[in-house]
């Protein structure tokens, strides 16, 4: 189905991250496991988890079917009557390889006849939400028999007690859950066929159930780290994890992928709802429009909470380990750095040169910058033979954020003149920053003091002239200024610097941030920019 911020003609499914190619041998148990849906069995067991592929699956093809037609839409740029285009939905190549309109049930019911080709639209949107849940909860299950209830991950000889409850984490209650959703979703299908309830189901549990899924996602962080240590460890967790692996029963997919589909669940779930509103929206149905904008708008705040709770879980460790990597030099007082009102902004290695009232020529020296949310460290990193294998930097001076003043009137392509009014010594002194890169220098700027200079290097537009952008390749963030994209994600560009980064806004949540430009491709066609423009009026109106 198409994305409510759309960059392409036709409609698409579900478009996640992708997974890692793999053979196409790999593939024969998954296909030989499928059979055709059936209704909702009496004993409550659901008919489409068999008939859907597991959710990796289903996320590569859609993401492979969404380079498809961008490729066809550039294509069709060239096509003398490109106008006459039609924007009707093609069933046969949407993520699920299950169709609404096909089902016998549905076909015998006439619960179709008579529908527009809009209408057709909205109950396909609809029914994804089942079929992309029955996909997931495929998955899911085997993440737990298989993976979670292996002899060898519930013997504590393979896998720690400690480890296990983090590696782990709520997973059968998020499974819980879900088998309720789904059944749910399945019931009212084949009550009534026609889909009416679909965004109800999903305002409900977004509103209580789906807390679950706060407590898994704050979990990550943990679990990342106890998976990698486990996985480097001489333990038998390796070649008990590598058999597991190695099975069709999984389709050789790999625990990480099993592991993050909750996280990837979830923060998918408003894509699928505003192809819902986007699909009411063009079938005239204002009752259907209204419910989706609705659950839209739940499903929102459902993900802002967990990225919020995920993002204090991860500044709290982040706080903690760089506390731990400090050492003070005898010059500098000593700083509790570890507080629950305290984030890091942001850290980087450049060329730095301090002067002093009593020294006016500074030594120019590669030090490490550390910028909290109310405090700015100054470093160097020690060397091998200081530190040993582990990371350590000794401070060699710090001063309060309020206490910092960028000169704007020392201007200079490639630097940053910063002034410490009053450093942990109670002295002033002059920074000269020099930034490994035009990114780096924009970005360090704009954290040091709200962005006001212009520069040759970077371009900064206004709000109503922002070009688009369209993610082609995910990327994660890593550092806390940028932001993670996903494919089909739509933003706002804001700035862009000559090394190839991107600062925006993402349509869909208005989360800003940095990204890599060549993860993205820009949408030019205006019509397309303008419907993204309109969609999001709808949306918030």
């Amino acid at each position: 189905m198409k994305d409510f911020y759309s960059t392409e003609y036709e409609d698409g499914g579900e478009v996640p991250p992708p997974i890692p190619q793999r053979d196409e041998s790999d593939y024969i148990h998954e296909a030989s496991n499928i059979v055709p849906p059936s209704p909702y069995a009496l004993d409550g067991t659901s008919k489409f988890l068999s008939s859907e592929p597991l959710y990796q699956i289903y996320r590569n093809r859609t993401m492979s079917h969404a380079s498809s037609k961008r490729k066809n839409v550039e294509r069709a740029k060239s096509v003398k009557h490109e106008e006459e285009r039609k924007g009707e939905l093609n069933f046969e190549d949407l993520g699920t390889s299950t169709l609404w309109r096909n089902i016998p049930e549905v076909m015998k019911s006439g619960a179709q006849d008579g529908m527009t080709p809009e209408e057709l639209k909205l109950q396909q949107a609809q029914f994804e939400v089942i079929t992309s849940q029955a996909s997931y909860l495929r998955s899911m299950n085997i993440l737990v028999t298989h993976f979670m209830e292996d002899w060898a991950m519930e013997s504590c000889d393979v896998l720690p007690t400690a480890d296990r409850h983090v590696l782990f984490s709520n997973i059968q209650t998020v499974r819980s859950v879900e088998q309720k959703f789904l059944q749910d979703l399945e019931k009212h299908f084949w009550k009534e066929f026609k889909l009416t309830k679909i965004c109800e189901l999903i305002a409900q549990y977004a509103k209580s159930d789906f807390d679950v899924y706060v407590r898994y996602i704050q979990n990550q962080t943990y679990q990342d780290r106890v998976l990698t240590k486990l996985q480097r460890s001489n333990g038998r967790f390796p070649e008990e994890l590598a058999r597991l692996e190695s099975s069709p029963a999984c389709n050789k997919l790999p625990l990480l992928s099993f592991l993050l589909l909750p996280m990837q669940r979830v923060t998918r779930l408003p894509l699928l709802v505003t192809a819902i509103v986007n699909s009411a929206d063009a079938a005239g149905d204002m009752k259907a429009l209204k419910r989706a904008k609705h659950a839209l708008g739940v499903v929102n705040k459902l993900v802002k909470k967990c990225n919020e709770g995920a993002r204090r879980m991860q500044q709290t460790e982040q706080l903690a380990e760089i506390a731990s990597q400090l050492d003070y030099s005898q010059s500098v007082k000593m700083f509790a750095l570890v507080s629950q009102s305290r984030n890091l902004v942001k850290k980087g290695e450049m060329m730095v040169t301090m002067t002093t009232e009593s020294k006016k020529s500074g030594n120019r020296s590669k030090l490490w910058l550390f910028l909290f949310t109310d405090v700015l460290f100054i470093a160097r990193k020690k060397s091998f033979m200081e530190a040993g294998n582990s990371t350590r930097y000794e401070v060699v001076n710090w001063s309060k954020r309020n206490l910092l003043y960028v000169n704007e009137y020392a201007v200079s392509e490639n630097s940053i003149f910063l002034v410490i009014l009053e450093d942990q010594a109670g002295k002033r002194s002059e920074v000269t920053l020099v930034p490994p890169s035009q990114n780096e220098l924009s970005r360090w700027t704009d954290a040091l003091n709200p962005p006001k200079l212009g520069s040759t290097e970077e371009s900064i537009y206004e709000t109503w002239d922002c070009p688009q952008y369209t993610c082609v390749e995910p990327y994660i963030a890593e550092q806390p200024d940028e932001l993670s994209i996903d494919v089909n994600d739509v933003m706002q560009i804001y700035k862009k610097t000559s090394d190839g980064w991107l600062e925006g806004e993402r349509m869909r949540d208005g989360e800003v941030g940095w990204f890599p430009a060549n993860r993205c491709e820009e949408i030019e066609d205006e019509h397309v920019r303008a419907r993204n423009m309109k969609n999001l009026y709808k949306l918030t109106t």
